[in-house]
């Protein structure tokens, strides 16, 4: 089991609660697995595992130089993976990005190229999305304000 696999599965066993999500989010091991994380992101090259984290850190609503190494390199790695993500990864990676707080004006832009692509693979499939993979990522297009011809 890798690094990013069970961070998202530790953030999947906390269901809906709120409260396992925050104490979970603001844990001093979640921080170390993150800085271990940042330290392998090399080896973090397949679309299934970089969309899981990604969703992961958006319903934590995780923030800091960690996330943002992850949000950075997903930004340069996971564009070329899109055509092998299905519909509910696009909609669920596109509403973890509209979650996240970004400091760095850089990431927050590669992270808004990253949106871009990811509505624009999403658009090629647009009749294979089911009504909640379509809600989800007309929500989130809203949240990130995108105004750029993909999200029209």
């Amino acid at each position: 089991l890798d690094v990013s696999s069970a961070i998202y599965l530790a953030v999947k066993h906390c269901g809906g609660s709120s409260t396992a999500a925050t104490q979970l989010a603001t844990s001093p091991r979640l921080a170390c697995i993150m800085r271990y994380l940042r330290s392998r992101l090399g080896n973090l090259q397949w679309p299934r595992p970089l969309v899981q984290l990604l969703w992961a850190l958006g319903k934590l609503g995780m923030q800091g130089s960690d996330v943002e190494a992850v949000m950075l390199h997903a930004s340069e790695v996971l564009p070329r993976l899109l055509p092998q993500c299905c519909p509910q990864e696009l909609a669920n990676s596109l509403w973890a990005l509209s979650r996240l707080t970004l400091v760095s004006q850089g990431v927050a832009q590669a992270v808004l190229s990253l949106a871009n692509a990811m509505i624009a693979e999403g658009s090629c499939h647009i009749r294979m999305f089911r009504p909640q993979c379509m809600s989800t990522s007309l929500c989130a297009i809203e949240r990130l304000g995108l105004k750029t011809p993909e999200a029209e």
